[in-house]
């Protein structure tokens, strides 16, 4: 059977200095959050084991689908930190309990000054170096699809990325919206769809207001439904209902910001926001209608809500991302005003039998 193993970027610090502060605290974090992640479907995707036996904390963590954590023997570079990937479960109680995620700072033992992995002068053969370990340890593990992402305005994480035998897969596009510059015509633009969509017999409310005793459920089947229309190389995996109600509690979706649209008292279309519950960048969640009711302007019809309640929140940015081949809600966000910011490359190695 093909294995996948789904690899997240390294993670780029901003100085040495900014790294070093907080380790104990980050260091327990992975070993308490994401260990106790590992197997429950949630992405704890990449592993790098501290070398130095003065720093190593337990950071054993290894993807679900198979590669076994192994501990790096490295002579030229001393890995400090580790980079770990929080998927979405994992995510969310670091947050409820106030984690912090590790980052990679790397010392070459052979000389005193620490050497970080900074934007704008990352350094292309430890990149190789790494990214070369992290491949070979999942191919040791029997996978045979690897994924990796790197940002596309990251020349060098692509590089070694490509040097170690990965190919250009896909492309996320990133897009930013400036709320105080559009807050006018974006409040104005909510009503009218509002009122238009009202007209046509749909009814635009939150999740907190919409008084269904099985609202969660026909969210459920809306959500696995629409996703099935996302391009993407692999096979969206249906979540179960018991998932889904769990992530939908997090604290970064609050149902009070939750947008749905209803039609004859059932979820035809929904939008809704990620808010941190202490700070960070607010990021649309989830966009979708359903196939039957596309072409009516429903999904912006919501998305605006959502918008429009940032606004009267006093936010000054939103953030999201769609696949580059998601036509429609490419659209959408540039109809919104929505800039383009550099987005993410996907990119693949297979591995022969």
């Amino acid at each position: 059977m093909t294995r996948f193993l789904f690899v997240i970027p390294l993670a780029v610090i901003a100085s040495a200095a900014s790294a070093q502060q907080g380790h104990d605290a980050c260091a327990r974090d992975v070993s308490r959050f994401c260990r106790a992640h590992m197997n429950d479907g949630d992405q704890v995707v990449l592993a790098l084991v501290g070398a130095d036996p003065a720093h190593e904390q337990e950071f054993r963590v290894g993807p679900r689908l198979g590669c076994k954590p192994s501990e790096i023997d490295i002579d030229e570079f001393v890995l400090v930190h580790a980079v770990v990937e929080l998927g979405p479960v994992a995510r969310e109680e670091a947050e409820r309990q106030g984690a912090c995620e590790p980052e990679l700072l790397v010392e070459p033992a052979a000389c005193g000054r620490k050497r970080a992995l900074a934007g704008g002068h990352l350094d292309v053969p430890l990149l190789i170096f790494l990214w070369r370990w992290v491949t070979d340890q999942a191919v040791s593990g029997g996978s045979r699809v690897l994924e990796a992402y790197a940002a596309e305005d990251e020349p060098e994480m692509l590089e070694a990325l490509e040097q170690v035998g990965y190919e250009r897969d896909r492309k996320e596009k990133v897009w930013e919206l400036d709320l105080q510059a559009n807050g006018g015509r974006l409040l104005a633009e909510a009503h009218e769809a509002r009122e238009k969509a009202e007209r046509d017999g749909y009814r635009l409310t939150t999740v907190a207001a919409w008084q269904s005793p099985d609202k969660l459920r026909a969210l459920h089947a809306l959500d696995g439904l629409t996703r099935k229309d996302i391009p993407t190389t692999f096979p969206i995996l249906p979540e179960t209902l018991e998932n889904f109600v769990a992530r939908s509690t997090a604290p970064d979706r609050p149902h009070d910001r939750w947008w749905i649209a209803l039609k004859d008292g059932e979820p035809v279309a929904m939008s809704y926001l990620r808010f941190p519950p202490v700070r960070g960048a607010i990021w649309t969640g989830y966009t979708c209608s359903r196939p039957d009711h596309r072409g009516r302007g429903i999904a912006r019809a919501v998305k605006l809500q959502s918008l429009a309640q940032a606004i009267e929140l006093g936010l000054p940015y939103v953030y999201t991302d769609n696949d580059s081949e998601n036509a429609p809600m490419l659209h959408i966000n540039e109809r919104l005003g929505y800039g383009p910011r550099p987005g993410f490359v996907g990119l693949l190695k297979r591995v022969e039998e």
